[in-house]
């Protein structure tokens, strides 16, 4: 009888995780099936944000094809990247969920992040990305970035800008 109880709290915990796993991707993530087109572009980065406001940067460095990474704050796509670039994003002080998946509309590789972003500062992340097997394979880190190295990928990178695919 043990087994039995043992089993079917298992699975309810198994199922539990499943439904946490989705709401946590669309808390900070946006619709999976959404796509979109990618251009690079010289970008003139602002080193403050605007009054009221909290800026933060989300940095891309890959390894290997090119690979499409869309950014997700607080269940809305903010932004994409292509390839060695940057976005920017404003966003309000308070309690922000990131996100960074793959444009991969089926089976996205995605890495969530949690920000308390406060008004005045500045706020940067990496994404570093490693495909393999000609793209279908992904391994992506999402953290934090030193200011140092951000600055200076930033200052070296393009930035990215994106609009939806059709």
């Amino acid at each position: 009888m043990r087994i039995i109880f043992a089993s079917a709290f298992l699975l309810t915990s198994v199922s539990a995780l499943a439904q946490n796993a989705d709401t946590l991707y669309t808390q900070a993530c946006g619709p999976k099936a959404a796509s979109f087109q990618v251009d690079q572009v010289q970008g003139q980065p602002s080193t403050s944000p605007q009054p009221g406001k909290a800026l933060v940067y989300v940095i891309q460095q890959i390894s290997g094809p090119g690979i499409v990474t869309r950014i997700g704050l607080d269940g809305s796509w903010g932004g994409v990247i292509a390839g060695n670039s940057y976005i920017p994003l404003v966003v309000s002080p308070g309690e922000h969920h990131l996100c960074a998946a793959t444009q991969n509309t089926k089976h996205p590789e995605a890495q969530l992040a949690h920000l308390n972003a406060q008004a005045g500062k500045v706020y940067y992340f990496l994404i570093r990305c490693r495909a393999a097997d000609l793209g279908n394979s992904i391994t992506m880190a999402f953290d934090p970035a030193d200011r140092d190295e951000a600055l200076y990928l930033i200052a070296s990178d393009r930035q990215s800008v994106a609009k939806p695919k059709p």
